[in-house]
């Protein structure tokens, strides 16, 4: 997103986009209902897949127990799901643009879970 593409929150709990943003440069979010160059509809639309991707994301994350955070990047192609890498540092940066994350409760609760368990 921050080297001029666009940033779309999946609701993670059913898989549909809600509006697509772009980085704001000017200092001014915008969101768009359809992507800012080529005008396709993105809000309402739902990620093929998505019960799968999340589900494949979950077991792979059982591998890496010692990472309590990271960010999976998945390719989804066709009805194939291919897993591109797992960033240990995932920027998290985006998802504040559109609101500061402590003010979720889930996820105050796993930061708070996990710096407890690692003083």
């Amino acid at each position: 997103m921050t080297a001029g593409g666009v940033f779309a929150p999946i609701n993670a709990s059913n898989g549909y986009m809600n509006g697509v943003y772009r980085y704001p440069y000017d200092g001014k979010l915008k969101k768009y209902k359809r992507h800012p160059d080529s005008h396709k509809l993105i809000s309402g639309l739902k990620i093929p897949l998505w019960e799968d991707i999340a589900q494949l994301a979950i077991e792979l994350h059982k591998n890496v127990p010692f990472m309590p955070i990271c960010g999976w990047d998945m390719i989804l192609s066709g009805r194939d799901i291919y897993v591109q890498e797992l960033n240990y540092n995932p920027n998290i940066y985006a998802g504040q643009i559109i609101g500061p994350l402590l003010l979720n409760p889930q996820v105050k609760e796993f930061y708070n879970y996990y710096i407890k368990k690692v003083r």
